[in-house]
């Protein structure tokens, strides 16, 4: 009994839906804490644990069944983008407070603790999470150029550079024009 009230206030402490009607999973991130760019991640940089923010655009609950014990998980995969780079986030839920907490979370921007692992199930880097808390709403920056006012950047390899390329400058800027 002892057992059950300790896993009750640890998972009390651990999930809360705070007074602000914040969502939070896990331990406070505080705002001194780095945030760091996800463009910044690669397979190649040694990393322990990263702060990101973000937009989550995409969440899905699953539910996984052991085929040795034939218990049923639950996998929360999360897709973020912080507007430079986009990661894939994941977290293996338990209880029903944090099952229906991990169900509200597409739409929402959040500030998400953990560590950069490759998975080798989605064959790209993957973000264990350990902690999730909602934040303000960020403004994205609008396009209000008229229509024909808008700019647009070429990059192009020509026969001058290193890279393998073929045509000479003049015949892509005449096509461009």
């Amino acid at each position: 009994e002892i057992a059950k009230k300790e896993d009750c206030s640890r998972v009390a402490a651990q999930i809360s839906a705070v007074k602000s009607d914040k969502i939070q999973i896990g331990r406070e991130i505080k705002n001194s804490e780095p945030i760091t760019p996800m463009r910044s991640v690669s397979e190649f940089s040694t990393h322990g644990a990263l702060v990101f923010e973000g937009y989550i655009f995409k969440s899905e609950l699953r539910e996984i069944k052991s085929r040795k014990t034939g218990n049923i998980s639950h996998l929360l995969e999360i897709e973020m983008t912080d507007y430079t780079s986009s990661f894939y986030i994941s977290k293996w839920v338990r209880g029903d407070e944090e099952i229906a907490v991990a169900k509200q979370l597409t739409g929402i921007w959040a500030r998400v603790r953990g560590t950069v692992q490759h998975d080798d199930y989605k064959k790209d880097l993957v973000l264990q999470m350990s902690d999730l808390q909602e934040i303000p709403t960020q403004r994205v920056r609008e396009d209000k150029a008229a229509e024909g006012d808008k700019r647009v950047e070429f990059h192009s390899h020509t026969n001058m550079s290193t890279m393998d390329a073929m045509p000479p400058a003049s015949k892509l800027v005449a096509q461009a024009a």
